[in-house]
C-alpha cells in the first residue's frame, strides 16, 4: 500500500484565512510499478466540506471560512490509495489549528453602569467596577481601560486592568450632583479594537453646610399695645444642602420652659416669624435682645 512520507501533519492557519488558500500538503510513495504505484489522495472525515484536497497532487486547500471561537482545530483524516487490483490504502491524520486574529472587540458586561456615592466618601473610595471580555485569546484579550470623558476636573481614576473606579478628590454635591463617563476598553491587538460603555454616577448629599440668615442682625420697633399674635419680624435663612438636610426650624437659643426670659415673643417654627405671645409693659421690659 502507499506510504505517507510524514509520521504526522500538522499545520497552523491564521483564522481569517480566505476560502481557496492552500493549507498544506501531503504526499505518499508507493514501492509497486506501473498502475499499482499510481497514488491519489481523498479526505476519509473532511469536516463537514470545510477542507478539500486535489487527489492527484496531495494539496490540501481551505474550503469555508473559520471561526476560531466555535472550533479552534481539526483532525482531518487523508487516505492514499493506489490504482492497483485488488485497490491498497493507508491513511494519516491531518491536524489544523486554527490561529487567532483580533477580529473581536471587547465586549462589556453592560452597556451602562450605576453607582451612588456620599459626598463626604474619602479619597480613594471604590466607585464601582467593570469588566468587558473578548473572543480572542492571548494578547488580543488582553484589555486596557480608560476614562475618555466626563471627567474634566478629574475627580475619578480607572484602574487600567482591573476596571475598578475610585475616587480621586473631594465632592461636593452642591456643585455637581451626578457624573456621567465613558469608559473604553481597548484590546492589544494589531490593529487594537476597542468598545465603550457609560458610568452613571449619582453623588447623594449629606449634612455638611450650616443654615445662614440673610442678615447678622434683626431689629424692630413696636409698641407697647401690639396685640398678642401679631407678627413683628420675619426671620430668614438658607441651607446649601438639599432634602431634609435643608428643611430649617427656627427657635430661639436661650429660651426653655424653666425661663421667663423672651415670654413675651414666640417665633414660628417653620416660617421664623416672631410674632407677640404676651401683653407687653414698656415700663416694666423697654428692650429685649435675643
Amino acid at each position: 500500500p502507499p506510504a505517507f512520507t510524514e509520521d504526522e501533519y500538522l499545520v497552523n492557519v491564521p483564522v481569517d484565512s480566505k476560502p481557496g488558500i492552500i493549507v498544506g500538503k501531503v504526499h505518499a510513495i508507493d514501492p509497486d510499478l506501473g498502475i499499482n504505484r499510481q497514488v491519489r489522495y481523498s479526505f476519509i472525515d473532511s469536516a463537514e466540506n470545510t477542507f478539500i484536497i486535489d487527489n492527484k497532487t496531495g494539496i490540501i486547500r481551505l474550503n469555508k471560512p473559520l471561526d476560531r471561537e466555535t472550533i479552534d482545530s481539526f483532525n482531518l483524516t487523508v487516505s492514499a490509495f493506489d490504482s492497483g487490483t485488488p485497490l491498497l490504502s493507508s491513511t494519516k491524520l491531518f491536524m489544523v489549528k486554527v490561529q487567532d486574529v483580533n477580529d473581536n472587540a471587547p465586549e462589556f458586561t453592560r452597556t451602562l453602569y450605576e453607582a451612588v456615592l456620599f459626598e463626604n466618601a474619602t479619597i480613594g473610595s471604590e466607585v464601582t467596577s467593570i469588566l468587558a471580555t473578548s473572543k480572542d485569546i492571548g494578547i488580543n484579550a488582553h484589555i486596557t481601560y480608560t476614562i475618555t470623558s466626563g471627567n474634566d476636573d478629574n475627580f475619578f481614576s480607572i484602574h487600567p486592568s482591573s476596571g475598578i473606579i475610585s475616587l480621586s478628590k473631594p465632592l461636593d454635591y452642591e456643585s455637581v450632583k451626578q457624573y456621567f463617563l465613558t469608559i473604553k476598553g481597548e484590546d492589544a491587538g494589531i490593529p487594537p479594537l476597542s468598545s465603550e460603555t457609560k458610568v452613571n454616577i449619582d453623588i447623594l448629599d449629606v449634612n455638611d453646610n450650616f443654615p445662614v440668615f440673610s442678615q447678622k442682625s434683626y431689629s424692630a420697633v413696636i409698641k407697647e399695645d401690639t396685640m398678642i399674635g401679631e407678627k413683628i419680624i420675619p426671620l430668614i435663612a438658607v441651607d446649601a444642602d438639599s432634602g431634609p438636610n435643608s428643611e430649617l426650624n427656627y427657635y430661639f437659643k436661650n429660651k426653655s420652659s424653666k425661663s421667663s426670659k423672651f415670654k413675651e415673643f414666640e417665633i414660628e417654627t417653620k416660617t421664623g416669624i416672631i410674632v407677640v405671645a404676651a401683653q407687653l409693659d414698656r415700663e416694666t421690659v423697654s428692650f429685649i435682645f435675643c
